[in-house]
């Protein structure tokens, strides 16, 4: 049996597109954190979205947190949670 990415491969070749792959470093896709996102990431938010409190997240997000908050290493609150 075929594997998604194997069929999604077949039909782009016999298209005649490239079905090379790029890793995202090699691609610059890793972004740099803005000192926005790493000022938003902190145990506060954290604690809040892993309780599910979304009262709270947007009681954050409406006092300014960046709504795409991650750590100086660029790991996002999905990592964490």
């Amino acid at each position: 049996e075929m594997s998604p990415l194997d069929y999604l491969n077949t039909i782009l070749v016999s298209r005649e597109y490239s079905a090379r792959t790029y890793s995202s470093a090699e691609v610059g896709y890793q972004m740099q954190p803005t000192p926005l996102q790493i000022a938003s990431f902190g145990t506060k938010l954290l604690g809040a979205i892993k309780s599910s409190d979304v009262v709270l997240v947007s009681k954050f997000l409406k006092c300014g947190l960046s709504c795409n908050p991650c750590n100086k290493f660029g790991d996002s609150v999905l990592n964490m949670v």
